[in-house]
């Protein structure tokens, strides 16, 4: 009848409103919206909820629709007061997306992430405080103690999650302590995955070199496979995870020794259970299977 027709062009209407607004909103972020122009306020807002001094040199780009996302280029996180002069946290760039409509649905859709040139330095010292407590903390501010989740109370509040595929390339953690005189560093930290969907399996491979002061040794260790996670679900497994490592020095048995390993994998984050299975190691001329 005529009401009907009234209602369904009132409807149609505001259906072509809001894309206009959506065509004129992403316009605007296109062609008009620089992130760049607040570039000193993100800096102040850094320093006043960590106390820390953060420099980006890198260009900040945003995108709108269909994806919600960032890139940021070189930029740099200062330590902590009381530790040494080394940057807490650089990177050369990062960048992610989230898609918006999914959102909706409980689901987290992101894009491939991408992280190159990540320099981490962690740091302990004599007094047992380290250089990023107060950024777990809110700025040396305790959290509130949450009440401990019963098992397979969790699930109900995670999200499905799905990612294009992770992409970490030239990273380096340094790992110092002064309560125990070890001085630990991670470099050529890399990791690559393929497309990640609940339950869906997905390659990775990844490796990092390391160099330890004590026990003295210098290597690389190397691991492969395929794995599938179900986040809403707390579980996941690794299959056929391969590791292959490489080191020598003056603390190794034998001046040097390369190893491999072969296992299977799956956990319960609800159940509290890690499980492997068809595990195979191999070192120094002799083979181990569990």
């Amino acid at each position: 009848d005529t009401n009907m027709k009234s209602a369904l062009r009132v409807l149609a209407g505001l259906v072509v409103l809001v894309v206009l607004v959506v065509i004129a909103l992403g316009a605007y972020f296109a062609f008009l919206f620089d992130p760049n122009d607040y570039r000193d306020k993100l800096v102040s807002l850094a320093e006043a909820q960590t106390g820390r001094h953060l420099a980006i040199e890198g260009d900040i780009k945003l995108s709108l629709f269909p994806w919600l996302g960032f890139s940021i280029g070189a930029a740099e996180l200062s330590n902590a007061k009381g530790f040494s002069d080394r940057p807490f946290a650089s990177l050369a760039m990062a960048e992610a997306r989230v898609k918006l409509l999914p959102l909706l649905t409980g689901t987290v859709a992101i894009d491939r992430v991408e992280i190159h040139g990540l320099q981490l330095s962690l740091e302990r010292r004599k007094d047992g405080q380290t250089n990023w407590a107060d950024l777990a903390q809110g700025a040396g501010e305790p959290k509130a103690t949450e009440p401990k989740a019963e098992p397979g109370a969790g699930s109900g509040s995670r999200a499905a999650l799905s990612v294009g595929g992770i992409d970490v390339a030239e990273a380096a953690i340094h790992w110092s302590d002064a309560t125990t005189g070890a001085d630990y560093v991670l470099s050529d930290v890399a990791l690559s995955t393929g497309a990640i969907a609940p339950g869906e399996p997905f390659q990775f491979k990844g490796g990092l070199g390391f160099a330890l002061a004590e026990p003295a040794a210098l290597g690389r260790l190397d691991l492969s496979g395929r794995a599938a996670l179900d986040t809403a679900a707390g579980t996941g497994r690794v299959e056929q995870m391969r590791l292959a490592l490489k080191a020598e020095g003056a603390d190794v048995p034998g001046g040097k020794i390369q190893a491999g390993g072969l296992a299977d994998m799956a956990f319960d984050l609800d159940a509290g259970t890690l499980a492997l299975s068809g595990l195979n190691l191999s070192a120094y001329d002799v083979q181990m299977n569990g």
